[in-house]
């Protein structure tokens, strides 16, 4: 929900509040192999993490966050709100999932050496990723007697940075324990574009 303030007949701000859930485009074309940055809760390289991976929803659930926005405009036609516009936009958007803990399945310990089995059938583990988009955007607003149209497009900088349920294995067997079980930390910064259309109530 945003809501737009005339301050001056060419000068408005916006801002806005909303709730988030799943990320479908963020985990349709993010690619996993493009965060370098991760941090993993183990100090061994042969460690491998066999938990899902960031943007894999197959064990993971998406819960309920939260996003606000700010956003200075200037109107072209200096007859705020309707007309074209400039906007300089500030967007943080914090996403929550959780997934279960990785555990052995394979109850025969008759086997030597125990064949591991494991899947995510353990208790919860919360996650989450916050967005930070700094966004300039142009767009068009046609106002009518009650109804709005918006249309805009933008383009600016996204930092992310998120954490991960991670459990690793050694499978070289060097190492006195081997599984770990935590957090992974990670952060990436892209270039951001985004377009919409908005339509609103106007009093």
């Amino acid at each position: 929900m945003y809501f737009e303030r005339v301050v001056s007949d060419f000068f408005t701000v916006q801002a806005g509040v909303g709730l988030t859930s799943r990320n479908y485009i963020r985990n349709a074309i993010q690619q996993v192999d493009q965060i370098s940055n991760i941090v993993y809760p183990w100090g061994y390289d042969n460690y491998t993490d066999l938990a899902d991976q960031q943007y894999d929803f197959l064990n993971r659930t998406a819960r309920i966050g939260y996003m606000f926005s700010i956003q200075p405009r200037i109107y072209f036609d200096s007859d705020a709100p309707d007309g074209g516009f400039m906007g300089v936009s500030y967007d943080y958007s914090h996403y929550s999932t959780s997934i279960r803990g990785m555990v052995d399945i394979n109850s025969d310990l008759t086997t030597i050496p125990h064949q591991y089995i494991y899947q995510h059938v353990g208790k919860q583990k919360k996650e989450h990723e916050n967005l930070t988009d700094l966004m300039v955007y142009f767009g068009y607003q046609d106002v009518h007697d009650r109804v709005s149209v918006e249309y805009l497009s933008g383009i600016g900088i996204r930092n992310a940075k998120g954490t991960k349920y991670a459990f690793g294995t050694d499978n070289t067997g060097s190492l006195p324990d081997p599984t770990k079980e935590g957090f992974a930390t990670y952060k990436q910064t892209t270039f951001n574009f985004n377009i919409g259309i908005r339509i609103g109530y106007h009093f």
